[in-house]
């Protein structure tokens, strides 16, 4: 029995809800991929050309790979299930970012969604630059949330420690004067081999 597709659904064989980092085997079992994205919407299945629903799979020595959900010959069978996040561009103007756990993790709890809002602007240039870069879309969105997050990790440890270190001037009352600094740095841009200005009693 191959798989199929139910209510927008891609399913195994077994009837497993497929999944973005799923483990899984083609070729009768003799080739092992994992699950880069499920194509079931149907901008989906036009945005790759591939005429039907199916996986698009990460497996050597293919690279990228798409396998059909309704391959009775040779359907994609499920090796495991790991963590993995998901990014899918439906056919309105939303995108879902999905969080699930395998099998063996799910809580009792559902599992939360968070939704995000693309407008039909931007999603039509996500799609652009990721088709320009050879990876899908949800790679992209995923790439540049994480990058985003990592940029304002950056400025709040550089705000908090900028914070501690002004604090310990106004206790100690030692620091560099603006003057002394700002003559060291024009000296650096210059290119002159200057010392840097040395802390001092700002006040008593």
């Amino acid at each position: 029995m191959s798989g199929a597709v139910s209510s927008a659904v891609a399913r195994y064989a077994d009837g497993t809800a497929a999944q973005i980092g799923d483990r899984v085997r083609i070729e009768h079992g003799r080739t092992a991929g994992i699950v880069e994205l499920v194509i079931v919407a149907p901008d989906q299945i036009a945005e790759w050309g591939v005429g039907k629903p199916g996986l698009m799979l990460l497996s050597e020595p293919f690279g990228r790979v798409f396998w059909s959900l309704d391959n009775a010959q040779d359907p994609v069978t499920l090796s495991s299930a790991a963590f993995r996040l998901q990014a899918d561009i439906r056919a309105s103007d939303t995108s879902v970012l999905h969080c699930c756990l395998s099998p063996s993790q799910e809580p009792a709890m559902p599992i939360p969604t968070t939704t995000i809002r693309l407008p039909d602007e931007l999603k039509t240039r996500v799609a652009r630059l990721a088709e320009a870069e050879g990876v899908s879309t949800h790679s992209l969105i995923l790439d540049a949330i994480a990058e985003k997050v990592e940029a304002m990790e950056r400025r709040q440890t550089f705000h908090a420690e900028a914070t501690q270190r002004l604090q310990r001037m106004e206790e100690t009352g030692i620091g560099i004067e603006w003057g002394d600094m700002k003559r060291y740095l024009r000296s650096c841009v210059a290119g002159e081999n200057a010392q840097p200005p040395r802390p001092k009693k700002l006040r008593n």
